[in-house]
């Protein structure tokens, strides 16, 4: 990980624990995730980021523009990983950085939970419910809409 990402994830540990221990996190993965996830699952993933235990999130790697394109971020589930544009790591600001991780997080929960990719654009959603908590019903259509498998 490089250093310019030490400061921004001690945040996402927050907001990650602030979520496992909210009372609308059983509601909030459903409206991210579907009803057919792992229970099993999704319940070690909430204990241990009760317990402030984020050892089995993905590795970050920063890579050039040449290779993800116009993206910021995007996540592998065959090689556990998130990916992060070095030009957007350079010029964004923190909340937005933090914003484009939690997504990507969002996408390793659904591949950890999930046999098959949620329909729409499950990080975006996850990331919106785990900082604010909810989505108005316009957004959550808009972002169920997506292809994220196309951005």
């Amino acid at each position: 990980m490089t250093s310019t990402l030490l400061p921004i994830i001690p945040p996402i540990y927050d907001v990650l624990f602030d979520f496992a221990q909210s009372d609308g996190f059983w509601a909030n993965l459903e409206t991210a995730f579907g009803t057919n996830y792992d229970v099993v699952k999704a319940t070690q993933l909430r204990q241990q980021w009760q317990s402030r235990n984020f050892s089995q999130l993905p590795e970050i790697e920063v890579l050039s523009g040449e290779v993800l394109g116009t993206a910021n971020g995007a996540y592998s589930s065959s090689k556990n990983k998130i990916y992060l544009s070095a030009y957007f790591l350079n010029t964004a600001s923190s909340a937005a950085i933090i914003n484009v991780i939690l997504e990507e997080i969002g996408h390793y929960v659904d591949a950890q939970i999930n046999p098959v990719d949620s329909a729409g654009d499950e990080g975006a959603i996850f990331a919106e419910l785990v900082q604010r908590g909810a989505l108005s019903d316009s957004q959550l259509a808009l972002l169920r809409a997506e292809n994220d498998w196309q951005r």
